[in-house]
């Protein structure tokens, strides 16, 4: 969209910006239209992030409308995309053999 500008990630004039000295997972932020199913964004999901060459996983922390969109606070989260790949797949294998009960790890 013309005349917007992404959030920046060092920002500290907004809510939880990342100072210059990030660690090594910093949060992150981008737009809410961004999001393949922007009606399921809401804060305590988990969500896919990056895209396919850096998928991450991550937790939304707050939605906060700005005048160029609403913004996304995204956490990520730590460990590798596989290993929730995995678990991912053992939920969904048990969710569809009618296994009830937690799904475990």
């Amino acid at each position: 969209m013309l005349g917007r500008r992404r959030p920046d990630l060092r920002d500290p004039h907004l809510p939880g910006g990342v100072p210059a000295a990030a660690p090594a997972r910093p949060d992150v932020w981008t737009f809410l239209d961004e999001a393949r199913q922007p009606s399921l964004i809401r804060p305590g999901t988990i969500v896919l992030a990056g895209d396919d060459d850096a998928p991450a996983v991550a937790e939304v922390v707050d939605l906060i409308p700005k005048e160029a969109g609403t913004i996304v606070h995204l956490r990520i989260l730590p460990g590798l995309f596989d290993d929730y790949e995995a678990l991912v797949r053992r939920v969904h294998s048990r969710l569809d053999d009618g296994t009830s009960g937690s799904p475990g790890v």
